[in-house]
């Protein structure tokens, strides 16, 4: 019995062992295995410390403007690393997964690409550091598309976590400061995008024309929110006439908001108390009038891909098109009368035959001169 123990026992402790070296095994190939499958980013350089000598491409896997962590290619396990100015250039190409995202922003499917930005941010982290890197581009259109999208909580979280450990672009750095009073209407901070986008608007050479149509959309928000709704109508047109020709969820926004505000109009209020009908606009308060017009422009003219909500279907049935109006009334545009020349105030036209042509009735003759004597340079004496 005792015998048949001491065996058992001694069979466990091999199998435990068999188990161990089993498991040891598992662990160091599944190491092995994440070490080959570290996110790398292709990148095209020169250098002459690299094994070839010249121009090649490396796997890139993390680093900073100090210091690069590469690999020779995908398979290799241990990574190296070569101070960045060794380098006679550096440029890392566009990998699959941004070009993709870029082509569902481009497509302005805003959901889809913002999660793809996401996703590629978070996988290429390691590489946020590498000057001039595709992760902060990244990061950069994710926030655009929250802008895009006017997801105020997400642009303020996105601004204030976007990726600094590598310099930006100057260009980059230029289109964060301008939207960084968009970042701010989220907490509703009024005073300081009045005050930060007065100060942005004097600077003209400065912005872009998207840049400047955020610091203008921006302000008017902030102005028609702290109730000075004629100065937030004038920042809505800014924000509309930079992004023109553009498709613009904000000059959309600006557009509707102008709406908004008219619709606030006391003489619009009560006006909409009847259901305006079109053959009524030409007597609707002006108010009205300009904010129909404007839900006809963005139905119709400036953004027929956008959808409007339903409530601004009440100006839309209101509003009488001048095509429209000159069918109902009948009304046909006079033929302009063609001016005399004495009703212009301008000489009359040289008849065609001037040689025929009748002189005017009141016209005298001129003298004729006479004709000048040629000096022939001899004086008589």
């Amino acid at each position: 019995m005792v015998k048949y123990l001491l065996e058992s026992i001694t069979d466990m402790k091999r199998f435990s062992i068999l188990l161990l070296a089993g498991a040891f095994s598992l662990s160091g190939l599944a190491f092995g295995q994440a070490a080959e499958q570290q996110p790398s980013l292709r990148t095209r350089v020169k250098s002459s410390d690299l094994p070839s000598g010249g121009a090649t491409d490396i796997f890139v896997v993390g680093g900073n403007r100090g210091t690069i962590l590469y690999k020779l290619n995908t398979v290799q396990v241990d990574p190296m690393q070569l101070p960045f100015n060794k380098f006679e250039y550096f440029y890392m190409m566009e990998p699959p997964e941004y070009l993709s995202a870029l082509e569902s922003f481009q497509n302005n499917k805003l959901q889809e690409a913002r999660a793809k930005f996401a996703a590629f941010k978070d996988k290429y982290k390691a590489i946020l550091a590498v000057p001039d890197n595709y992760v902060q581009k990244a990061a950069f259109l994710e926030l655009e598309c929250a802008i895009e999208m006017q997801d105020w909580p997400a642009v303020a979280a996105l601004y204030k976590a976007f990726p600094r450990q590598a310099t930006p672009p100057a260009e980059m750095i230029v289109s964060l400061e301008a939207i960084e009073p968009l970042s701010k209407l989220d907490a509703k901070a009024w005073a300081d995008v009045i005050s930060a986008t007065g100060t942005m608007q004097k600077q003209k050479n400065k912005w872009s024309l998207k840049d400047s149509a955020r610091i203008a959309y921006a302000r008017g928000v902030a102005l028609a929110a702290t109730g000075k709704p004629q100065e937030a109508l004038d920042e809505f047109a800014r924000t509309i006439v930079a992004e023109h020709g553009a498709y613009s969820p904000l000059a959309s926004a600006a557009l509707l908001q102008s709406v908004d505000i008219l619709a606030a109009d006391p003489k619009v209020v009560e006006f909409m108390k009847h259901e305006p009908q079109k053959s009524n606009f030409a007597k609707a308060p002006q108010a009205f009038r300009d904010a129909a017009a404007f839900v006809y422009l963005h139905k119709n003219v400036l953004f027929p891909e956008i959808k409007m909500d339903p409530k601004y279907d009440a100006f839309l049935n209101g509003y009488e098109t001048p095509t429209e109006r000159v069918a109902r009334e009948g009304v046909r545009p006079k033929p302009q009368k063609e001016e005399t020349p004495k009703e212009a105030g301008k000489p009359a036209a040289p008849a065609k035959d001037a040689k025929t042509a009748a002189p005017a009735k009141d016209a005298k003759a001129a003298p004729a001169k006479a004709p000048a004597k040629k000096n022939s340079g001899n004086k008589k004496k």
